[in-house]
């Protein structure tokens, strides 16, 4: 047999590798949206660690992650950054959408 006959069985092999990666990274990245608030962290334990790190994301604790709340524009409803006095986007005053609440 020749070298190259098993070239074809090793792409496979990669190619498998890489789709369940991802597939368990994106995964993660959900559930550590939705459980955490942490997508970037989900990821990378789905990635890294494959059904164990999809497991951990689902049963770690949330109480010592941050959450973060994000604020809406009243006009054109992007997310504002925490604490702004403009919005981004449309580039009105929050301030007086702010005293109003």
């Amino acid at each position: 047999m020749n070298e190259d006959g098993n070239a074809g069985g090793v792409l496979l092999y990669l190619i498998c590798v890489a789709f369940f990666a991802v597939s368990f990274g994106a995964i993660g990245a959900w559930l550590g949206n939705r459980y955490h608030g942490q997508p970037l962290m989900g990821f990378a334990a789905g990635l890294m660690c494959g059904p164990i790190g999809l497991l951990l994301m689902f049963l770690l604790p949330s109480e010592g992650f941050e959450r973060v709340e994000r604020e809406y524009c009243r006009f054109c409803k992007s997310g504002l950054n925490r604490g702004a006095t403009v919005c981004h986007k449309c580039g009105r005053d929050q301030q007086s959408v702010q005293s109003n609440r």
